[in-house]
């Protein structure tokens, strides 16, 4: 799974882990990366239930599911642990 979602997926997970709720183009800058990638990165991230988006006033807005809160703060953990001495 880790291995499907890439690199920008993670970057997407962290990214909406410490802001909670972004539209696309706040996602884009946040996780700087291409448009064309962080689609590819939300359908993977809806596909294991990790992502729900929300409609308001016509602007999409994505945000984590419980699942996809835990799996950040898995990710986060990891790169404490490996920022480590």
């Amino acid at each position: 799974m880790i291995e499907e979602l890439g690199f920008v997926g993670l970057k997407v997970v962290l990214a909406l882990g410490t802001k909670k709720e972004l539209g696309i183009r706040e996602l884009i800058a946040e996780a700087r990366v291409s448009s064309s990638s962080i689609y590819r990165a939300l359908t993977i991230l809806y596909k294991y239930n990790l992502i729900k988006e929300r409609n308001l006033y016509g602007r999409r807005l994505i945000s984590l599911t419980k699942k996809g809160e835990k799996f950040a703060k898995l990710i986060l953990e990891a790169e404490r642990v490996l920022g480590e001495d």
